[in-house]
């Protein structure tokens, strides 16, 4: 939810455009990587249900699947 956060609280306040340091979304619950997306990019990936940005190589669980990519970092799809 931190992600979500972070870009509630630059709305309107960052160009929609500018790259943003969002947490990495992987299963490791002490990782500290970074994905720096512009906010379309990473808001056009949180739109979808249960789609998340990793840095690539990072902690994939079972039942999650690298879906895609998006300017260098992997789209994973949790499970529901």
């Amino acid at each position: 939810m931190g992600n979500v956060r972070l870009n509630d609280v630059v709305d309107g306040l960052v160009p929609a455009d500018a790259r943003l340091p969002f947490l990495c979304e992987c299963a490791d619950e002490d990782c500290n990587g970074r994905v720096e997306l512009e906010r379309t990019r990473w808001e056009s990936v949180a739109a979808r249900a249960h789609h998340f940005v990793i840095v690539p190589g990072h902690a994939v669980t079972d039942g999650e699947l690298v879906v895609g990519s998006v300017e260098g970092f992997e789209i994973v799809r949790k499970p529901a």
